[in-house]
């Protein structure tokens, strides 16, 4: 499965994982140590949650193309999501980081 979500990334001024990201189509967020991995690790928690819900049988949100605009954040991006490319990743143990 193919789709695109929206993420918000906000930069804190501390040194142990500065950039919160929040997922707001899957209301969850993580925090990365830069603008990179915050966007790789965004696309495996994804890519992580839309499997998760397929394998329950629980609605996957559609792709959401619209940049959320009333938030206050360094950076609002769109990130994209293919989730058999995920689990050939997870299979094979190449993730950027650990789920």
């Amino acid at each position: 499965m193919k789709a695109v979500y929206p993420i918000i990334m906000t930069k804190y001024k501390r040194e142990y994982y500065p950039y919160y990201i929040n997922i707001p189509d899957f209301n969850c967020s993580i925090h990365a140590s830069d603008v990179s991995s915050g966007m790789e690790l965004a696309r495996q928690k994804i890519a992580e949650k839309i499997i998760n819900l397929q394998s329950t049988n629980q609605k996957v949100p559609c792709s959401n193309y619209v940049i959320p605009t009333l938030n206050h954040a360094d950076i609002i991006t769109l990130i994209d999501v293919d989730t058999d490319d995920f689990q050939v990743l997870k299979k094979n143990k190449k993730l950027f980081g650990v789920f």
